[in-house]
């Protein structure tokens, strides 16, 4: 497993500042469970900062909608012992809307995950500019296998955003080949 390329790839997406990728990429396997969920604050802290209350006449109760989900980040490498987490990014039309949460489904029979992001949607004038929004996503554990990330699309449909492959602990990991890039 290359944990130093995954890390680095995966919080330099997120966003996350220097100083934290420094530290995670001096850390050890058990140090992983505390650094993900470090990352998770912060990548959650950071779009909570950046979806500002909405501004204007805005209702005091919001209505629950469906988001979509632009793309979704997949770190490589994982084995079914692992934890699994994935990074969204989205954007919504404008600031009347903030994220509320994702359900995540998990098939291990049909090697599938479902995602169903949803958001709180603010009535009244607000401003009309289009707003990224990121998210962190606990999948939970995975068994051996090949899954497939879908989220359902606009008109219904199922929309595929990626996969993720899942190995045995037990194979040997390739070795990590350096590019001289910092991801």
């Amino acid at each position: 497993m290359n944990t130093r390329k995954r890390w680095t790839s995966f919080l330099a997406f997120a966003a996350v500042p220097a100083s934290v990728l420094a530290t995670v990429l001096t850390l050890g396997q058990e140090a992983r469970a505390e650094v993900d969920q470090l990352v998770s604050q912060h990548v959650n802290q950071r779009t909570d900062q950046t979806a500002d209350q909405p501004i204007g006449e805005a209702t005091p109760t919001p209505e629950l909608v469906s988001i979509q989900f632009d793309r979704v980040y997949v770190p490589e490498d994982f084995d079914s012992d692992d934890h699994v987490k994935i990074v969204a990014k989205g954007t919504f039309p404008n600031k009347c809307y903030r994220v509320a949460s994702t359900q995540v489904d998990v098939s291990h029979e049909a090697m599938r995950i479902q995602l169903t992001p949803v958001a709180f949607k603010y009535s009244g004038f607000c401003i009309q500019v289009e707003t990224e929004f990121v998210r962190v996503i606990d999948v939970g554990d995975l068994k051996v296998g090949t899954y497939v990330i879908y989220q359902k699309g606009t008109r219904g449909q199922d929309r595929e955003l990626g996969s993720i492959t899942v190995k045995d602990p037990g194979t040997a990991a390739t070795p990590a080949v350096s590019d001289g890039t910092l991801y």
